[in-house]
């Protein structure tokens, strides 16, 4: 039942890591310019899709000291995600109402 409910979130949790993802390199374009280009850019992105896929790896992996470590990894992501959610939409909220 646990590996179907992941299955299941999967699409969403993408969804918002890649909203946050987006929103990091667009900040990160418009703080350092020089760290906006395309290779550290991708450089980037490939290390947090590494990151992101620490939950879902340890819905698959098979079960064991592998498994145990990557789902510790996971569930510290997933607290620092939370966070990360929060404070962007904190942000967005606040940006929408100055711009009204």
């Amino acid at each position: 039942m646990e590996r179907l409910l992941g299955i299941l979130l999967a699409p969403l949790y993408l969804a918002v890591n890649g909203y946050i993802l987006w929103r990091f390199l667009a900040w990160l374009a418009a703080c350092a310019p020089a760290l906006g280009r395309r290779p550290v850019r991708a450089c980037l992105g490939v290390s947090y899709f590494l990151l992101c896929a620490t939950p879902l790896a340890g819905f698959l992996l098979p079960a064991g000291p592998v498994q145990r470590a990557v789902k510790l990894a996971g569930n510290i992501w997933l607290g620092c995600l939370l966070y990360i959610l929060l404070f962007l939409a904190a942000g967005d909220l606040t940006a929408l109402a100055v711009r009204r």
